[in-house]
């Protein structure tokens, strides 16, 4: 009973200096944006890997190839000799696409709080779908100097799935923080 009433607390205490901070940067509700990005990534990590596998030329191994060589560089994740599965592979691949997804969900919840439409369903919808057609141009073509094996991975399915992406990030962010506001309001937080 007093393991119960000391985590009731902890969630409490948890919960108010969550809404003090959402208070301090402008009604932002990061928990919102980050759990928003990760689940967005989820799905189209999903959608991802089964477009790969069953439409395009590129494996879903390669895709989980191409995305860790981000981090560990492309000789040690692109040549012959990494041509096999590799845990350490995955594992970074994951982390980072995980990563990328949580930090977009932090610029699309601040976007929306600049462009003060918070919580708007249609205006949130269009601003995510236009903000994944972003992350795709930045990562299919700017950023290909920087990482040309991106190049590989253009074309309408990757572009589609980046709108959709951004779609989802916005309406998961949306309806989480909504609900974490009425919570709040509910309880006095």
């Amino acid at each position: 009973m007093k393991a119960r009433s000391a985590l009731d607390w902890g969630v409490a205490v948890l919960n108010q200096s969550l809404s003090a901070q959402r208070e301090a940067v402008g009604g932002i509700d990061w928990l919102a944006a980050g759990v928003a990005g990760f689940a967005a990534g989820a799905v189209m990590m999903v959608l991802e890997l089964t477009w790969a596998a069953s439409m395009g030329d590129v494996g879903p191994g390669r895709v989980t190839r191409l995305t860790a060589a981000l981090v560990l560089g492309s000789e040690a994740t692109l040549s012959e000799a990494a041509s096999h599965f590799s845990v350490m592979i995955a594992v970074v691949a994951l982390a980072t696409h995980y990563a990328l997804g949580i930090l977009s969900g932090f610029a699309l919840a601040w976007i929306l709080a600049v462009m003060h439409r918070f919580g708007q369903f249609g205006v949130a919808e269009a601003v995510g779908a236009a903000f994944g057609a972003g992350i795709y141009l930045v990562n299919f073509h700017l950023l290909t100097s920087i990482a040309p094996w991106f190049a590989e991975l253009r074309g309408w399915g990757t572009f589609i799935l980046h709108i959709i992406f951004g779609l989802l990030t916005a309406v998961f962010y949306t309806l989480m923080s909504r609900r974490r506001r009425d919570s709040d309001s509910a309880t006095g937080a």
